[in-house]
Order: C-alpha cells, then structure tokens, then sequence
C-alpha cells in the first residue's frame, strides 16, 4: 500500500534538487533548500526498509541492494560519460583543451563526486554511491535495542562529521557514515510506528511547529551541501534538516492521493541525474537561440526553468520503462533467513 504523504515528500523533495541546481535561486530560499533536501531522502530511503528485509542473510541483501541501486547508476553514469565523450568536450567550457579522458571514466568505477581531479558527471551522481553504502551499513547498524542501534549510528555519524572536507573515499563513504544516521531515523520511525502515533494528535500544528524551528536553524547554520562535507555546524545541521523533513512529512500525513505527486515520487530515480542534460540543453537554448546567458539569473526563469524541467523529464519516461527498464533498478523477490 503506498502512503500518500511519502509520495508528496518525495515530490516536493526531488523538485526542490532541481530547482535547487537553477542558477538563478535567490540566496535564502536555496539556503533553506540544501538545509534539508537531501537528508530529506536518506530519511524517507530509510522510512521505506522493511524490517524483514534485515531478516535475510547479508548476501541476499547485498544482493537486492546492489541490483536496486547499481544499474542505475552504471547506466547514467556510463551515458554522460558517453555524451561527454563525444559532444560536450568538443562543444563546452573544455572545447579546445587537452582533456584528461580517463579520469571522468574512473570517477564511475571509484564513485565519488568530492575529488578535484576526478568527480563524476553530472555531480549529482554522487547520491546513488552514497545511498548504496548507507543501506548495507544499515543491515549490521540496526538491532532489536533501540539505544545500541543508535550508539553505534552516532559513533560512525561523528566519525563521518570528523572527516576533513579534501577526503574523497571510495562510493562516497565518507558522506555515507552521515547519511545512515538520516536512514537509521527513517527505519526506526517505520519500525516503530512514530508517524502513525504522531500523525494522530494534531499533525497540521506539530508539523508546522517543526518546519518552522527548523528553517529558523538552517538559516542560522547558513550554505551546507552534504556532498562536498560541508554541514557548518553539526549539532545545527541535524536539527534543521531532521525539524524540516518530519515537519513536512506531518503536514502531508493526511492529505488525499494527488496522482502527480505521486508521478514524481516514482520516479525520483531518474529525474535525479536528467535534470542536469535538461539544463545544459536549456544553457543551449538560451546561448544559440536567445542569445542571452544571463536571463537563467533570473529568479523567475529559475523557478519556471524547474517546472519545465520536471516536466520535460515525465514526458519521456514511457520511453525509458519501455527500453530501458534497468535504469529503475532490477526487481527481484529475495528469499533465505538469516
């Protein structure tokens, strides 16, 4: 059965990561937006574990996990690389230069979108490495104690937060360690029914309550971005980003199905990675066409440019169910106890 308000958390989620790539953001609002967007997801990733999931053993969880969330990433990152390759080195910002051709194609294979000399393209690649390691962390974090699952996600969370910002580990486990803390939440919230509790007793007021303290705390910490380890200061990071995203998920919990919402939830895999070919094919527009670059600074042309973006990107999703269903993952029932 799917919950309406994971699907519209989503959606408001996956549009603020494209809108929050525009150019033409005004400062507060994309402040407010990196103050929570992505912790937004590792949440809900974590929300959505079934508890019987853990009851397998590590190999076929391994393997549902590598064959949810591999394919994916393989296939986009390969297809940039490609498109890259053959048309945006000869056409962009590296045309005429003696481009290093190998380590674009390695930044795939070492997963990361921290390193200066070798970062994966489009850089938002970097969530899928980064989701990949939280979830197989999670299967030896989580115990049937509440207080030992959360000691040992604190101790890798600090360990995460105490990594020096130029350290770029392999599949993005440096961001990964900070992200399981957001997953760990996700799961417990699910396992032990928070939101059905909460969402009984006023959740319009809670809800806004929590948006509220965290935006006023988010604001306060100022610009973080979990993908460079950039979270100013910690204590103010989990604060804003855990108020925020409950907040939102309590002012949602009663609303009625909304079949867009629900279109965007789906498919926020894939709208993750092609926002970014949309806005170059947008850049080509505005430079060939209109001959003016700079109206993308325009803070209405931004928000319109992300609503068109999205929606270009759902008009083409017949076409990638059809030919190429990988690119949401590989289904697969697994069986085996632990």
């Amino acid at each position: 059965m799917r919950l309406n308000w994971i699907d519209y958390l989503k959606a408001v989620g996956i549009f603020l990561v494209v809108y929050g790539h525009a150019i033409g953001v005004i400062p507060v609002v994309e402040k407010w937006i990196f103050s929570f967007h992505m912790p937004l997801f590792f949440l809900v990733s974590g929300f959505l574990i079934k508890p019987e999931h853990l009851e397998h053993g590590f190999k076929s969880f391994f393997i549902k996990t590598t064959k949810a969330l591999i394919p994916p990433y393989i296939i986009f990152a390969v297809a940039f690389y490609l498109f890259w390759f053959l048309v945006g080195r000869q056409i962009g910002q590296d045309a005429g230069l003696a481009t290093d051709l190998i380590s674009p194609f390695l930044a795939i294979l070492y997963g990361t979108g921290s390193h200066n000399t070798m970062q994966l393209n489009p850089i938002v690649l970097w969530f899928f490495p980064c989701l990949y390691m939280t979830h197989l962390m999670i299967y030896f974090i989580v115990h049937k104690k509440l207080s030992v699952t959360f000691a040992i996600s604190v101790v890798l969370l600090t360990i995460g937060f105490l990594i020096p910002k130029n350290v770029a580990l392999p599949f993005e486990f440096e961001e990964a360690l900070v992200a399981q803390f957001f997953v760990v939440l996700g799961f417990v919230a699910n396992r032990d029914k928070i939101m059905e509790y909460v969402g009984r007793h006023q959740p319009y007021i809670w809800g806004a309550l929590l948006v509220g303290i965290g935006t006023l705390v988010g604001l306060w910490n100022g610009r973080v971005d979990m993908r460079s380890s950039n979270y100013g200061n910690f204590i103010y990071f989990l604060c804003s980003s855990i108020s925020i995203t409950f907040g939102l998920a309590l002012l949602f919990y009663k609303l009625p199905r909304f079949k867009f919402a629900e279109l965007l939830s789906k498919n926020t895999i894939l709208i993750f990675p092609m926002h970014f070919f949309v806005y170059s094919c947008f850049e080509f527009l505005y430079i060939h066409i209109l001959n003016n670059l700079a109206i993308r600074e325009n803070p209405m042309v931004a928000f319109l440019s992300s609503i068109v973006n999205c929606l270009i990107i759902l008009a083409v999703l017949p076409l990638f169910r059809k030919y190429f269903p990988w690119t949401y993952g590989i289904k697969e029932t697994v069986k085996g106890k632990r």
